[in-house]
């Protein structure tokens, strides 16, 4: 079964919505003892077209993406500077949430593509 999350929540989130709506199906479906859920962030494929061919755009992943960023802030920042970047896949372009350490000075960056892909939107936090 295919399921449909929002793109903003973390995959541990998405997992244990998957793993309720499973729980659920078997609890209520007398025939059913096991099921596979798979989740997605959007469901924008054309009528009777199949994943595969819907996601022939293959989007930067996590080692391109910090490459970029590495290259854009210079490596001794992002190595002292940066908790976590989360990475969010939507609509075929790239959004960041990059989280500072609580000792990061003043950062500020911008990246406008990784590998051609648009990067719309770079989210800074801070810890406190």
């Amino acid at each position: 079964i295919n399921i449909e999350v929002s793109p903003r929540i973390s995959v541990s989130e998405g997992h244990q919505i998957a793993t309720w709506v499973a729980k659920k199906l078997i609890a209520e479906i007398e025939d059913v003892s096991d099921i596979t859920v798979h989740t997605d962030v959007e469901d924008d494929r054309g009528h009777g077209e199949n994943y595969i061919e819907h996601e022939s755009i293959l989007l930067p992943l996590r080692k391109s993406v910090l490459k970029e960023i590495k290259q854009s802030l210079g490596l001794d920042v992002v190595e002292s500077d940066i908790e976590d970047i989360i990475i969010h896949y939507i609509d075929n372009h790239i959004e960041l949430d990059v989280y500072l350490k609580k000792s990061a000075g003043n950062l500020a960056f911008a990246i406008n593509a990784i590998e051609g892909v648009e990067v719309k939107k770079v989210n800074l936090y801070k810890s406190l």
